[in-house]
């Protein structure tokens, strides 16, 4: 794990060294950042789930309305 975190940190202060980032104070909103944007991911992930389980609920009683109105 330390060879791929080493790796991605010099990665990045690569990346704020070309763009001059990197003496200006910049690296102090990296962290803010990053948390805002995996609370984006976990946020969607969250909306998908519950819209994956409205869509069965409603799958099922589609089902069942379509069941009972069948002819005998």
């Amino acid at each position: 794990m330390g060879v791929g975190a080493d790796h991605d940190s010099e990665w990045v202060r690569s990346i704020m060294l070309e763009v001059d980032g990197a003496e200006d104070g910049s690296w102090s909103l990296l962290p803010h950042s990053f948390a805002s944007f995996m609370t984006f991911s976990i946020c969607l992930q969250h909306r998908d789930r519950r819209l994956q389980q409205q869509r069965s609920l409603l799958d099922k009683v589609a089902f069942s309305i379509y069941k009972t109105n069948l002819p005998p």
